[in-house]
């Protein structure tokens, strides 16, 4: 038996780049941004200088109009604060052993999509109030978000629907998905597996979408449901018995060679049989013949003598 791992994938891409954080195209005298993979941690930087000691200075991050971090003289979100946004409690962090050197940077950790955003390191009491701004970008990975988008595909249906002698047929049934999914089929390795014209049946704002494909010979392989926003992934699994790809012809031709076989061995082999079968009866009959011939002249020469007594 093979397995045939189907699996549909419901994926809202971005560019992916490694699981780090990476400073690039300065958009502004103060302006960076900040690229992370979804669930890793990512620092987003902020100094006013090298070499300027904060201990005692005010720095406070935002996120748009949320409280993401602010620290004033040992006091900081987490610590003694309570005024931090929900979202960043117990995610965001500082480094307190490099305030002396200017650094006001922040760890934040888990990061989620929705942290994705444009950020504000302001220090109200330095100068006319410097602030340093940084766009973070979290680039979403592939996985299971059931239950947390509105839409995402539940587990596909998948079936053999057919075999024949150009294959064996598959089928996979996405219901009721929004947006409109692009599906295809995959090998376990990656590689893309031609497949009929994905058939979609729109129902309301949700589609059903089927994708048939017809594999020749046995190997893994992965619909791939994709739809541009979310990241989400879920699967199901076939199994596939491989004797279904066995070849129909071979098999075909062997039984019309024994039954060629079985044909000339009938007619060669019946009329002897009927030969001996015929001759078989003659002799029995000629025996019996020469048996009663025997009899009859035992009976004509036979002569009993009858005694009378008085």
């Amino acid at each position: 038996m093979f397995w045939f791992n189907t699996t549909c994938w419901i994926l809202f891409t971005f560019t992916r780049v490694a699981a780090r954080s990476v400073l690039r195209d300065r958009q502004g005298p103060d302006v960076n941004k900040v690229f992370v993979t979804e669930g890793d941690d990512v620092i987003l930087p902020c100094s006013p200088g090298p070499n300027v000691n904060i201990e005692a200075t005010v720095f406070d991050w935002k996120k748009e109009n949320k409280e993401v971090f602010m620290f004033t003289k040992d006091k900081f979100f987490g610590n003694s604060r309570a005024d931090q946004d929900q979202d960043f409690k117990g995610r965001v962090s500082h480094f307190a052993e490099e305030l002396k050197q200017g650094n006001a940077s922040i760890l934040l950790r888990g990061t989620r999509t929705t942290d994705s955003g444009n950020y504000t390191c302001i220090f109200p009491h330095l100068g006319s109030g410097q602030r340093y701004r940084i766009e973070l970008v979290v680039e979403m990975i592939f996985r299971n978000r059931l239950g947390q988008i509105e839409g995402a595909a539940t587990t596909p249906y998948v079936k053999i629907r057919n075999v024949t002698g150009d294959g064996v047929l598959l089928e996979c049934l996405v219901p009721g998905a929004h947006p409109e999914p692009q599906v295809e089929w995959q090998t376990s390795d990656g590689s893309v597996v031609p497949a009929e014209e994905p058939q979609v049946s729109p129902r309301g704002h949700r589609f059903d979408v089927l994708l048939l494909t017809t594999v020749k010979r046995p190997l893994q392989h992965v619909p791939l449901w994709s739809s541009r926003g979310f990241g989400h992934v879920i699967h199901n699994e076939l199994l596939v018995p491989d004797n279904l790809f066995e070849d129909k012809s071979s098999t075909s031709s062997s039984w019309l060679i024994v039954a060629i076989i079985t044909l000339i061995v009938a007619l060669v082999i019946e009329p002897l049989v009927i030969v001996l079968l015929v001759k078989t009866i003659m002799n029995q009959r000629k025996k019996a013949k020469q048996k009663g011939s025997s009899t009859e002249v035992l009976t004509e020469r036979t002569v009993v003598p009858v005694f009378c007594s008085r």
